[in-house]
Formats: C-alpha cells, structure tokens, sequence
C-alpha cells in the first residue's frame, strides 16, 4: 500500500515529467535578470491576476485586451515561473528535513504554477482591435504661425503659460510652476527652463527636465517675455483648469479650427521629429521615461519649417529603450 511519503514522490515526478515539457526552467532562471521596474511592474500584474490557490489558477489572461496582451502574457509567466522555482526548491528542502506536510504543500504550489504558466503561454489573443485612443495631433492646425497666431490672441495674463506649453509643458506641469532663466554662453543668451513632471510614478515619467531654449527663436523670446525687465529669474505658474479655459472661451474662438493647450505640447514634437531629434532625445524633453511613449505624440509629417527652438535637455531618469520600454505608460487620461 502506498504511504504518504510514496504519494508525493510520485506527485513530483509527475510535475517533473509535465515541467519538461515546456520552457518554465529556464523562464525562471532568466527571470533573475529583469531590471528591479521591471520585476516591480510584473509582481503587480501578478498580485492581480495570479492566484495559485485558484483551481483555475487566477484571472490570468481573462479580460485583457489586444493592446495589453503582450505585456500582461510577459508578467504572468515570469510570476508563474519565479513562483514555480521557489515552491520547487521550498519542497526540496521540506523532503530533505523529512517535513512531508510542508513539502506536500508547497509541490501542490509548484503544479499550481506549472498549470498556470501552461495557462497562460497557450492563451489565445483577442482577434479584435480596441479602437485607437484618439490623440490631440490631429487637432493641430496646419500652417507655421498658428502658435503666434494663438499668442497674439491671448492677453497678457495668458501668455506666459502659453510660452511653457509652446516648449512641450503640459498644463498640470505649468500648474506645478515652471522655472525660467536668462543665461549667457558663448553661443549667445540662452532660456533655460526646469519642468516638473506632473505624471510621475515609480515606473513612469521623468520628475524633472531641464531644457535649453535658443533666446532667438519666437518660443525663446516668447519666455523672455514672462521674465520681468532687470531680472534673469522667473517661475510661470497658471492652473491646468484655467489654462483649458483660457483656449476654449478666448484662444481657439479668435484663431479657429480645434486646437488646445495639449496642440501646442503635440506640434512641439512633431517639429523635433520633422528635424530629426534623437528619440532618446525627444523623451527627455516631453517627460517621458519611455522611448515608445512619444509614438502618441505629433509625426514628423506635422513639423513646421524654421528650424527648432530646443538647444539641449536633460532629464533626471535614463530613458528607457528597448523590451523595458514596453512596459511603461507615460500618458493616461487627458494626455495626449
């Protein structure tokens, strides 16, 4: 007759026999080596959806739409793999120090992971396409001077913050305050602005960025404007709520079509990809973390003629390329 001990040795060699047949072993191996945003972005994808106490297994792939596939698909099977090698080796200790109840239940554990990882990894993606978020870059009016146009349509009290949105500052950044300062170098008088990311998480978004701004072009001389004469310093400051207003009930009735505060941060870049700014280059200056994030803003198509305002930038997190890239949103409602 069968003790308990023979029960489980035969239960593990069965998931021995099952594990061989799919690539969870070495998932769970290369799963050491994701970046710490990255194994942060995955946990909480799992938190949500892994349940390995679940006969079912979880949520998993249930409900997830075309666009998230991939990522979510990513996630779960790393966290089905990590917990798999964990439970795997958790029972093996619990056999070697003869604690069957332990080492039972963490070889049911590991089959829970297993079957959920055979779950996931054979999943079908959803045959239909949501429909695309509408994005502010068909809003853009055509031509080269509509942003003068929208200044000289402002009043007084308006344009400063016009100027932040002019250089790519989104109106809940402009809320924050956004620094300006008139430097000499030796290429000539220099704008430098410090923008505080208003959509900043642990795994998104810049929380600062500087740029450089050339004094002679009509973005640099619209920001000197908002320093007061004698002085080199200047925060711009207005409310994302008034700033929207301040198109709606005065800028876009006098200057037509449909443009918005968001136009002026899309036509921004799309004149720095019109001249063929590095992307790495172009996230920095939008506040993005994400190289891919900037693929919802204006084309290169869109670009106005004149050349381009930014001199340089900086930003304070390294822009992320690459598979790690996927995985972050730097936008969310209202942006673009």
């Amino acid at each position: 007759m069968a003790t308990d001990r023979d029960k489980l040795i035969a239960f593990v060699r069965e998931t021995h026999r099952l594990t061989g047949e799919t690539d969870i072993v070495a998932r769970g191996k290369a799963g050491r080596e994701v970046s710490a945003a990255t194994a942060a972005d995955y946990a909480r994808v799992g938190r949500a959806r892994l349940d390995l106490e679940d006969d079912s297994g979880g949520r998993l792939m249930d409900g997830v739409s075309r666009q998230s596939w991939d990522h979510h698909r990513a996630a779960l099977r790393h966290e089905a793999a990590m917990a798999f090698r964990a439970h795997r080796s958790a029972c093996d200790r619990a056999q070697r120090s003869h604690d069957l109840r332990t080492a039972a239940r963490h070889a049911w554990a590991s089959r829970a992971a297993l079957r959920a990882y055979t779950a996931v990894s054979t999943a079908t993606r959803p045959p239909d396409r949501s429909a695309p978020r509408r994005s502010k870059r068909k809003t853009l009016p055509k031509g080269d001077g509509w942003q003068k146009r929208a200044w000289e349509a402002a009043t007084a009290a308006m344009r400063p913050a016009l100027a932040c949105g002019w250089i790519g500052a989104r109106p809940n950044e402009i809320e924050l305050g956004v620094a300006l300062e008139r430097l000499q170098t030796r290429q000539g008088e220099v704008v430098q602005v410090l923008i505080r990311g208003a959509k900043v998480t642990d795994h998104s978004g810049q929380p600062e960025r500087v740029l450089w701004i050339s004094a002679t072009s009509p973005e640099g001389q619209a920001l000197l404007s908002a320093i007061p004469e004698g002085a080199t310093k200047a925060e711009v400051r207005r409310g994302a709520k008034r700033i929207n207003l301040d198109w709606s009930q005065r800028i876009r009735p006098r200057i037509g079509g449909k443009p918005s505060a968001y136009s002026l941060r899309h036509q921004f870049a799309a004149n720095l990809k019109g001249a063929g700014v590095n992307p790495i280059e172009i996230a920095k200056a939008l506040g993005h973390l994400s190289v891919k994030s900037q693929g919802r803003y204006g084309s290169g198509r869109q670009a106005q003629s004149g050349g381009i305002c930014l001199l340089a930038v900086d930003a304070s997190r390294p822009v992320l390329t690459g598979p790690d890239a996927d995985r972050v949103i730097d936008y969310g409602p209202g942006d673009p």
